[in-house]
């Protein structure tokens, strides 16, 4: 059986696959460009996971995208 994860890494563009740790470094360590580097990351679950509705004013749905990317970036990286 296919896990979510694996969905989304096999139907990422090889840009979005380069960014997404990008935009994780960035949020966990506060740059300046935090904002909108979590606005991608929203992107990209509304284009991957349309069904699931996430506010981005929610910070419990906030850390919710933010997991998710990072459980998919670390299995990028298995």
């Amino acid at each position: 059986m296919t896990t979510l994860m694996q969905q989304i890494t096999t139907k990422l563009t090889e840009e979005e696959k380069e960014n997404i740790p990008k935009y994780l470094n960035s949020i966990e360590h506060k740059k300046e460009n935090q904002k909108q580097s979590l606005i991608r990351l929203f992107e990209y679950w509304r284009k991957y996971i349309p069904n699931v509705k996430q506010e981005i004013g929610c910070r419990s749905c906030q850390l919710a995208v933010i997991r998710l990317w990072t459980q998919v970036n670390n299995k990028m990286n298995e």
